[in-house]
């Protein structure tokens, strides 16, 4: 997502927070945003959900533009974050390249 777009969600946005961990701050959301267009995923450490940690890679069209993005969850007393970096995030990465490439393939 553009950070022209970005902005005008945040400033829509209801930034409350739902656990302890949850990010309300607009910079620091936008600086967590910066380093997953970077990195090209996102690991969520319970930011949404007690004992709850994620990761998330974008499905991208050819001109770069995000469609839809592939999200893998997991119990935080069984995945750490290092086991998360390890194990998943490759996982969703290749997983949203491959969908990413069929859909350039199929247009």
């Amino acid at each position: 997502m553009p950070e022209d777009e970005a902005d005008a969600v945040l400033a829509a946005s209801d930034l409350r927070k739902i656990t302890e961990y949850t990010l309300t701050d607009i910079p620091a959301l936008k600086a967590q945003m910066a380093e997953a267009r970077r990195l090209g995923y996102h690991v969520s450490d319970q930011q949404s959900q007690i004992h709850n940690v994620s990761t998330a890679a974008p499905v991208l069209l050819m001109d770069g533009r995000a469609v839809a993005a592939v999200h893998i969850p997991g119990y935080a007393p069984q995945w750490n974050l290092e086991s998360v970096h390890e194990k998943l995030v490759p996982l969703a990465v290749d997983t949203a390249r491959r969908i990413s490439d069929s859909l350039t393939d199929a247009m």
